[in-house]
């Protein structure tokens, strides 16, 4: 198997989250497994998430977006880990795209022309979400908005095409059992880098 470089991007705001253990678990198997990895947790960056004044006027970029730019630059695969709360990202992952995602470096719009241009092209990546109800209900009555913002809206406006996507749903209701199996499938995932 060909290794990949892949950026793991734990979305999550709290360091004390399931999604703590199921990205060891992934970067465990993938490391194993001779994938040359790097990690960014939002949480751990330091920068303002909010776009103060849209894309009107430049707001200078915080030493860590400018790292992390850096970092998905490199990366071949991108794997973003979020929770779906409210059908939707955290906030703070959010204002991470809002932010680092900036026009001239991931899309540029022409006056000239009706599509924009993709400046982020010839990467892939995998989303992985948890929930804490069942996926029926996020796709039923939520349309799995969080997913097609982030995959759509985001990174394919940008040129990263999404490859995959996980759900780890009913994390209220988990039994360790579950949570044991969920921990396996990241194992997988992370063996096979994706």
């Amino acid at each position: 198997m060909t290794s990949k470089k892949l950026l793991f991007i734990n979305g999550h705001p709290d360091d004390g989250s399931f999604g703590n253990v199921l990205e060891a678990s992934y970067l465990a198997a993938a490391q194993s497994a001779g994938h040359i990895i790097k990690v960014l947790r939002i949480r751990e960056l330091d920068f303002d998430p909010i776009l103060h004044h849209g894309y009107r006027s430049r707001q200078n970029l915080e030493q860590d977006l400018e790292r992390a730019k850096i970092d998905i630059e490199w990366a071949d695969h991108l794997v973003i880990l979020y929770p779906t709360w409210w059908g939707s990202l955290p906030a703070l992952l959010k204002g991470f795209f809002d932010r680092a995602f900036h026009p001239h470096w991931a899309f540029k719009v022409h006056k000239d022309r009706l599509m924009h241009e993709r400046l982020l092209t010839g990467r892939t990546a995998h989303l992985i979400t948890t929930m804490g109800g069942p996926s029926w209900f996020d796709f039923l009555y939520y349309h799995r908005s969080a997913y097609y913002t982030l995959s759509r809206a985001i990174l394919w406006y940008c040129g990263i095409k999404v490859k995959k996507f996980t759900i780890f749903d009913n994390m209220t209701r988990a039994t360790p059992e579950k949570r044991a199996g969920y921990l396996k499938k990241m194992e997988a995932l992370g063996r096979k880098g994706i």
